[in-house]
């Protein structure tokens, strides 16, 4: 099985895995490493189901528990995402990655109040690498969150070209409403 996992063969070591775990299914390794080939097969419905065996034997597995919010975001089932990500947010609120998947969670399940303190704890503590900072403007885009935009623009130093075109789509936005409120 590891032969073919090196060799990116992931169908034939899903296949092989299984039968090792037969002799011995508690090997928690063994559970990851089936887990992991069904992710990279994009068959994340078996991954979602072998990692929370994982978290079965290893409750609180932090990379299992990772893996399994990645695969429910990409079958954009936010609601299991939201589950185990706040349940990693419970378990240490420092984790700015918890933080972030907050946001994008939440943003995509309209849980827009409960956005906003998270995004100002984030903002205040200066934890946000640009990657995260452009993850949340997209989720702010996303949610239509016009507060949420201000707040990234207000904290974001420099000429950055994604601020400037956050700026523009602001600004049509708060025209736009204008004009509506105005009609």
């Amino acid at each position: 099985a590891q032969l073919y996992q090196r060799q990116d063969d992931f169908a034939h070591a899903t296949t092989d895995l299984p039968l090792a775990l037969g002799r011995d299914d508690t090997n928690v390794n063994l559970v990851r490493a089936v887990a992991e080939n069904y992710s990279n097969m994009d068959n994340l419905e078996e991954a979602i189901r072998w990692y929370r065996q994982v978290l079965n034997h290893v409750p609180g597995d932090r990379e299992a528990t990772n893996k399994l919010i990645q695969a429910f975001l990409w079958n954009e089932n936010y609601e299991e995402a939201g589950r185990y990500v706040e349940r990693a947010y419970r378990d240490n609120p420092a984790n700015v990655g918890a933080k972030v998947n907050l946001v994008m969670v939440y943003s995509r399940l309209g849980r827009e109040q409960e956005i906003l303190p998270i995004v100002d704890e984030l903002i205040r503590d200066d934890a946000l690498t640009e990657n995260e900072r452009e993850q949340i403007a997209v989720n702010a885009l996303v949610s239509n969150s016009n507060q949420l935009l201000m707040r990234l623009i207000g904290q974001t130093a420099g000429s950055n070209e994604k601020i400037t075109e956050l700026r523009l789509i602001l600004a049509r936005r708060l025209r736009a409403e204008c004009r509506h409120a105005h009609a």
